[in-house]
């Protein structure tokens, strides 16, 4: 080895160890099953710091360390913690306005309280209707949100100590009112607390393990018949360290290759591994719903992330049911894409993965038939879009394979009408649930109008299959084509336009993620591409 690639690897060594974080000896494991009264509902402590520092920092971790080791980090050294570039200010105009470096994405919270600018738009936006804020009012406020929550850890400002009403929110270690109890459990679970905190900056496990036991079990005794029971808490936890939903996803793309893998080698006998790996995700990716169901005591379809979640089972719920039914054989490895694409952009996206309690509206038993219904119509109609792009395959790679395409033309056309049947049904729960939450049973509202829409296109397209007008390359097409219209209901009305399930809140829409952009280059790409082999084809034979 030359002394040049010594010289490079000692230095680069040096670099990590100025990069990588320095990671606390003390393991927080024993502080995990704490109870927090957060967000309208008990949870783990280590729920409640995943979520701030998703909230914060605006990754699940940063660099890789255990988010409850990050709380406890910050809260030993509040000092150092304020001046670390921790908050998040993700929007470039913001980051312009108040005149920071433009080439960062993080700051220090002694930053933020030092820039007046950000203070004079603080103060802007608390006069500031809804309807009147633009985007960077709403970054503003959200970055002035991250602030605050970092601000609150760092004095310890945690909601732990249960009051002796159980309407009343809980203390903090900070700024507890000694009327939430009787004075020996405050000074119990104070002692405890602080006991914890002078293990945690000496490094002492033990003394760690022991303090936050006792404070849990104190805690948890103060809570009383308001205290969800400790398998609650366990299973919450797991659910969030195991992440059963990205097992899904990455045993649905091995299932894909897999599929691919036999297909190209010539050896269908050995399909069942593939499918076995297929039926394994759908158990990881069922096992996800039913305990974000357990954890959250309702219905795992109430918000975007969870919804996400819903449409991709959906599909993989309707590929099993044609599985068995359908001769074309199709059904596993395009649901298997559809199922990774659908998770991964999931995870990916800025939805807010934690449980959350339901808004008011949405506290009724339509929630369990209207959403599931509308979902599944969507996930049929994402199936037929995945179909759909394997009929054009096998029409330009496999044209002589007639058994085939008449297999997958028939298993489209079906897909096509379980979609339009579960959208009109889903439309008809909708009317019902309005009626009964507002009054009234249709009121052309963005949402119920893009639904009306969107079942139009798929009548259209059902009716025009059955009357002949077109053949199976139309719909196969036209599958493809409708999609985006079922992506504006689905997910632009709630950011684009303003109604009564709209997210904007009234102010100016978002604009359109890249993503969509990507998928939509992409899908014109396609067609362009199939119609250009279509016509060399048919310019070959003739």
């Amino acid at each position: 080895m030359s002394k040049l690639t010594i010289h490079i690897a000692l230095v680069a060594s040096f670099l990590c160890i100025l990069v990588v974080p320095s990671f606390a000896a003390v393991q927080p494991d024993a502080a995990r099953m704490i109870p927090v009264l957060d967000g309208g509902r008990i949870k783990p402590l280590d729920t409640y710091a995943r979520e701030q520092v998703r909230n914060i920092y605006g990754k699940s971790s940063i660099g890789g360390q255990d988010p409850l080791q990050s709380i406890f980090q910050w809260i030993s050294d509040p000092d150092a913690s304020a001046k670390a570039e921790l908050i998040l200010i993700d929007y470039l105009p913001l980051r312009e306005k108040l005149g920071l470096n433009p080439g960062k994405k993080r700051f220090s919270l002694e930053t933020l309280r030092d820039n007046a600018a950000f203070g004079a738009l603080i103060e802007e936006v608390r006069h500031m209707p809804d309807n009147e804020q633009k985007k960077i009012h709403k970054e503003a406020g959200a970055t002035y949100h991250r602030a605050m929550t970092l601000s609150q850890v760092l004095n310890q400002d945690l909601p732990l100590v249960p009051p002796a009403d159980p309407h009343q929110p809980w203390g903090s270690p900070a700024r507890h009112d000694h009327g939430v109890a009787n004075d020996e459990q405050i000074h119990r679970a104070m002692g405890y607390w602080v006991d914890m905190g002078k293990a945690f900056a000496m490094n002492d496990q033990n003394g760690f393990n022991t303090a936050a036991s006792q404070f849990a079990s104190t805690t948890k005794t103060m809570a009383g018949s308001t205290m969800v029971t400790d398998t609650h808490l366990k299973v919450e936890s797991w659910y969030h360290v195991n992440h059963p939903a990205r097992w899904a996803w990455v045993l649905y793309l091995l299932s894909f290759l897999l599929f691919v893998s036999f297909s190209v080698a010539n050896k269908p006998n050995l399909r069942w591994i593939a499918v076995t790996v297929w039926l394994t995700g759908f158990a990881a990716h069922l096992a996800a719903l039913l305990l974000r169901a357990y954890i959250s005591g309702r219905a795992p379809w109430s918000n975007m992330y969870e919804s996400m979640q819903m449409l991709a089972f959906g599909i993989m719920f309707f590929a099993v049911f044609f599985e068995f039914f359908s001769k074309a054989k199709v059904f596993l490895p395009a649901s298997a894409v559809l199922g990774v694409i659908a998770l991964v952009v999931n995870d990916a996206s800025p939805f807010d993965p934690f449980v959350t309690p339901l808004a008011p509206v949405l506290k009724s038993y339509w929630l369990t038939f209207h959403v599931m219904v509308m979902m599944l119509g969507y996930s049929a109609c994402a199936l037929a879009m995945g179909i759909g792009h394997f009929v054009l395959g096998y029409e330009i790679y496999k044209p002589k394979d007639p058994a085939q395409l008449a297999n997958l033309d028939k298993a489209l056309y079906r897909t096509v009408q379980i979609a339009m049947l579960f959208l009109v049904t889903g439309i008809i729960l909708g009317a019902m649930w309005a009626n009964e939450s507002w009054g009234r049973y249709w009121g052309w509202d963005p949402k119920e109008t893009w639904a009306l829409i969107t079942w139009f296109f798929y009548l259209a397209v059902a009716h025009g299959r059955f009357s002949g007008w077109w053949k199976r390359t139309g719909t196969a097409v036209l599958s493809i084509v409708g999609f985006p219209v079922v992506l504006m209901t689905y997910y632009g009305v709630n950011f684009f336009l303003t109604g009564l399930h709209s997210y904007a809140g009234g102010g100016s829409p978002e604009p359109m993620p890249p993503l969509a952009w990507v998928y939509l280059v992409f899908e014109t790409i396609f067609l362009i591409g199939y119609w250009m082999m279509r016509k060399k084809r048919l310019s070959a034979v003739a």
